[in-house]
């Protein structure tokens, strides 16, 4: 191979690279129906901390279709049913456990936090329909094909009332 040959060779390797196609990319296919993962850790009442199975740091996932309340940052207090809320989240995705991550095709891939926006499954159940149905999130309504699942799961909350339903202001 000639010196052009291999030049053009290594300027595509490297934009292959720059644009996430080499080894380093440790993002996920979003064409597949599910991608296994491990917890490393529960930021909050919808964030979570993946590894890959060979243990690369895929950072954060936010569950996508649910807003749970926030935890205190910069001085500011918990909101009300924040730290429940990350303990519900806890228990459904202990550190350690293996999760199915699956791509909502309605939302983009990441937030503006660049955290994954994905669907969280574990033991074959959707955790954001279960926080929701015990109170500790809140549906965000947008077009997705879980809407009418997520919403019925709130109102079965709200009519309880469950979680942040029975115990916070609204």
């Amino acid at each position: 191979m000639n010196h052009l040959g291999r030049a053009v060779l290594l300027i595509l390797a490297g934009i292959g690279a720059a644009v996430g196609f080499g080894a380093g990319d440790h993002g996920e296919d979003r064409g597949t129906s599910g991608h296994h993962v491990i917890v490393v850790a529960v930021i909050d009442g919808d964030t979570i901390r993946v590894h890959d199975p060979d243990g690369r740091d895929l950072g954060r996932v936010r569950l996508t279709r649910i807003d749970a309340p926030e935890l205190g940052r910069d001085g500011q207090p918990d909101q009300c049913w924040a730290p429940q809320a990350r303990t519900a989240l806890a228990s459904l995705t202990p550190v350690g456990a293996t999760v199915t991550l699956h791509p909502d095709p309605a939302q983009p891939d990441r937030d503006r936090y660049g955290r994954l926006l994905r669907h969280v499954e574990h033991n074959g159940q959707d955790v954001g329909r279960q926080l929701l149905e015990e109170g500790s999130a809140r549906h965000s309504p947008a077009r997705s094909h879980r809407s009418a699942e997520y919403a019925a799961a709130q109102d079965q909350a709200q009519s309880n009332p469950s979680g942040l339903w029975g115990h916070c202001p609204t």
